[in-house]
C-alpha cells in the first residue's frame, strides 16, 4: 500500500502540471485501523491537516487508498 499510495502520488503530480484538477477520497479497506478509519472518504484538504506528507497509509500493514475523482 504504501508503494501503491506513493506511486498514485506521482501520478496525481503530473496530472496536476498538465491541469487536470483531482481530489483524492481516502478509500478505507476492511478492519480499518484508527488512523484510517478517522479520514474515511474524506477528500484529499481534510487529511492533509493532519497528514501534510500525504494520506495515513505511511503505517505497516495499511491496506487503504487513494480514489481520485474530478473536482
Amino acid at each position: 500500500t504504501i508503494a501503491n499510495t506513493a506511486g498514485e502520488m506521482i501520478a496525481w503530480r503530473a496530472l496536476k502540471k498538465r491541469g487536470k484538477d483531482l481530489e483524492g477520497y481516502w478509500v478505507t479497506e476492511r478492519n480499518p485501523c484508527p488512523l484510517c478509519l478517522a479520514v474515511s472518504g474524506e477528500p484529499s484538504w481534510v487529511w492533509r491537516r493532519s497528514y501534510p506528507a500525504g494520506p495515513p497509509s505511511v503505517h505497516p500493514g495499511c491496506r487503504c487508498s487513494i480514489a481520485w475523482e474530478p473536482k
